[in-house]
């Protein structure tokens, strides 16, 4: 039950989150970056970690089905409360995944 039924990549191509058919979503924090890391070192013969031992998977479960859809939802661009010039978001970036329970989830 570990196949792909979704993906989405962060606004800031950082992170990478993934939708898998049992239901789990999994966040790959900074994937991009230390694949770049990885290559441009290894190219110049130095010993260093494959990504895949030092990206941070986190996984998230809540949906019965597969996670079907997945998006990346920023503060930018969002408005703000005229009484309120602070902005008061407690997550500049929410991420928001979708299933066959005809409902979103806010990660």
């Amino acid at each position: 039950q570990l196949y792909l039924s979704s993906i989405s990549i962060s606004p800031n191509v950082k992170d990478i989150v993934i939708g898998r058919t049992n239901g789990h979503v999994d966040l790959l924090d900074n994937v991009f970056e230390n694949v770049i890391n990885y290559l441009n070192n290894h190219h110049k013969k130095e010993v260093v970690e494959h990504p895949e031992l030092i990206t941070v998977r986190r996984t998230m479960h809540w949906h019965a089905h597969p996670a079907r859809a997945l998006a990346f939802v920023t503060a930018q661009g969002r408005q703000y409360n005229n009484k309120s010039t602070t902005g008061d978001f407690a997550n500049p970036m929410s991420l928001l995944s979708g299933g066959e329970e005809s409902l979103l989830v806010t990660w």
